[in-house]
């Protein structure tokens, strides 16, 4: 006869960063106390920032500051608006297409 134990597994966290145990364990210590310094950030935030941080690395976040890179215009040109190109506008006096298509 099977255990419950062996019959509905435990859930296992995800770990997409493949961080080890003393990794993930700091994590989460390091998250709680910034949830605590921070409380108008969500903890999901405050995660994705932790694992950026940490999969850029102390040397290369340093570069980061001391270059202002963060204040430099983005080399790719990003459109700040647009128009949607897959609308279509009908005439309001020509009937819709499903409505020229339906049987009579």
């Amino acid at each position: 006869m099977d255990t419950l134990e062996e019959t509905l597994p435990r859930h296992k966290t995800e770990n997409p960063h493949n961080y080890d145990d003393l990794t993930l364990a700091k994590r989460a210590v390091e998250i709680k106390a910034a949830c605590k310094d921070f409380p108008l950030l969500s903890e999901n935030t405050i995660a994705m920032c932790w694992d950026s941080v940490t999969g850029i690395g102390e040397e290369r976040m340093n570069e980061i500051i001391l270059n202002k890179e963060w204040e430099k215009t983005p080399q790719k040109e990003r459109p700040k608006a647009g128009v949607h190109k897959t609308v279509t506008i009908e005439d309001a006096e020509e009937p819709s297409s499903w409505e020229r298509n339906v049987p009579k």
